[in-house]
């Protein structure tokens, strides 16, 4: 009873707050107009009373000007009170689940261990879910995928994350914003620019914007969180999706990078394969021999190099050699092995945001 007597109090409270301000502002147009209503209605019995004639003396429409304020004020009051307080449940109700939305994200954010947060780009979401999706633009598989993870987004089974790039007030000025949790909410009228597939994108460019009717910001720096992906949509079981070559380096810029500049990151991926960290499979060149890919000894990252030949035209595809010897021009050595593949799951264990696309079909 007592519980049911507070929220009574709490409906009130809620209709009252601010009711006589918005009386006050309301008062000459809707306080006059349901006054003037109720006048009409009642004027034969203002009639039988005496009242219908208006005042002679100077004190008398003083009087009659400030009861008619007055009613006008207190008229709107009722009305308006009266319409609050019918919608005061519903207010209720909707603040105290915005509170405690906001409450869990702010408990996930406080629990949350570093591997929970936002730790995968968008675009490789994209690349999981339609592997050829930079392959077949034709066929908009962009667009399957992106419905597919906008009805996850608002119905909140994966998180997502974002910096505003753009407000009510026009672009964002200033410092870079920082990375914050997106409300499922916001996706029920956003989309996606698909810019994230642009390489040569600026760092702040817009990855979704939502309906201007909603007033919400735009967002740059869509990122997910890899394991939420994974367990919402498996795939293949992790000792599968480690055990095989689905890389093609030839295929991927970044990898050739990797590969061929100098620098912290070329010496920690030869080191990572001269020691089995990451495993790299290729096609033998031997005349007559079977050309399927066969897992590499690690030894060979410390014999031979490799170097990449890029496709002249569309007849001929990108290719990768491995070639012994120390001395450049290395196209005059005869490359043992074509065609190096690496593993998607195991380059992504050390670097996440690695643009490595896996590959959809073979090339020789």
């Amino acid at each position: 009873m007592f519980g049911h007597l507070r929220f009574i109090w709490r409906c009130l409270k809620q209709a009252w707050r601010g009711c006589w301000t918005k009386a006050n502002e309301q008062a000459a147009v809707l306080g006059g107009t349901i006054l003037f209503i109720v006048l009409v209605l009642s004027r034969n019995w203002l009639k039988q009373m005496n009242w219908i004639d208006a005042p002679t003396t100077l004190w008398g429409t003083a009087g009659y000007t400030a009861a008619l304020a007055a009613a006008s004020a207190i008229l709107a009051f009722l009305v308006i009170f009266s319409v609050r307080l019918v919608l005061a449940p519903a207010r209720l109700y909707w603040e105290q689940h915005r509170r405690a939305d906001t409450l869990q994200l702010e408990l996930s954010a406080a629990t949350a261990k570093p591997e929970d947060g936002p730790n995968w780009p968008i675009h490789e979401l994209f690349s999981y879910l339609e592997p050829e999706v930079l392959d077949r633009p034709e066929d908009n598989l962009w667009e399957k995928a992106g419905n597919q993870i906008r009805d996850a987004f608002s119905l909140g089974q994966l998180r997502v994350w974002g910096r505003p790039s753009k407000t009510n007030l026009g672009d964002w000025i200033g410092q870079r914003a920082a990375l914050r949790v997106i409300e499922p909410k916001y996706w029920e009228r956003a989309y996606f620019t698909y810019s994230f597939f642009d390489a040569t994108a600026k760092e702040n460019e817009t990855h979704c914007y939502a309906d201007r009717n909603t007033g919400r910001p735009a967002y740059a720096d869509l990122r997910v969180n890899r394991a939420e992906v994974l367990k919402l949509w498996p795939g293949e079981p992790a000792d599968l999706a480690e055990s095989y070559p689905n890389v093609r380096v030839a295929d991927n810029d970044a990898l050739i990078a990797l590969f061929t500049t100098q620098g912290v990151q070329r010496s920690k991926f030869l080191a990572l394969l001269r020691e089995a960290k990451l495993r790299s499979w290729a096609r033998r060149t031997i005349p007559d021999q079977d050309h399927d890919l066969q897992k590499l000894d690690p030894l060979i990252w410390h014999q031979k190099k490799l170097t990449f030949t890029k496709a002249v035209d569309e007849q001929h595809i990108n290719q990768t050699f491995l070639r012994k010897g120390k001395i450049p021009p290395w196209e005059t050595v005869a490359p043992s092995h074509y065609d190096v593949w690496l593993n998607f799951a195991e380059l992504k264990k050390v670097w996440p945001d690695l643009p490595a696309r896996i590959a959809t079909k073979e090339s020789r």
